[in-house]
């Protein structure tokens, strides 16, 4: 169980699910990779960015500092690819075990649902669940993680 940081110029096609490892990995403090801009922007968008997913959620969760470090533009690449790129810096946060409850104010499809669960939000509230709701969806899941008692 050695700590490490994840530096590396990762294949697009699997970015995602390594930087989810990663930050799900207790071991790993520092998350530097260069991956596609899009991807990098759903990792490090806020709440009112067009861009914010529940990769936002789950990334800002595990981190405290997520920032693109420089934008490499397809010319940098033989061959040139269709995207630009991005090198993105994730620091993680020292404690892990802070309870996720995801929500959503607007009407959302269930794979938005899906994949925040997957990604380990430990529930999902949205639109359509009243005030009692969220509020008891809030003490169980402070109950379970020892964070809260009655």
């Amino acid at each position: 169980d050695c700590e490490y940081n994840l530096i590396a110029n990762l294949p697009y096609y699997v970015a995602t699910n390594i930087i989810i490892k990663a930050l799900f990995d207790k071991n790993c403090r520092t998350i530097i990779v260069m991956i596609q801009k899009e991807v990098s922007n759903k990792f490090s968008a806020k709440a009112h960015d067009k861009e914010f997913s529940s990769l936002s959620v789950i990334t800002s969760h595990y981190a405290k500092a997520i920032f693109e470090v420089c934008k490499v533009p397809p010319s940098s690449f033989e061959p040139a690819p269709k995207v630009d790129s991005s090198v993105l810096k994730i620091v993680k946060k020292d404690y892990q075990n802070l309870p996720v409850l995801c929500m959503s104010a607007i009407k959302i499809e269930e794979i938005h649902q899906i994949i925040s669960l997957t990604l380990g939000a430990d529930d999902y509230y949205d639109k359509n669940n009243g005030l009692h709701v969220l509020i008891l969806r809030i003490k169980n899941i402070l109950n379970k993680t020892c964070v809260f008692k009655d």
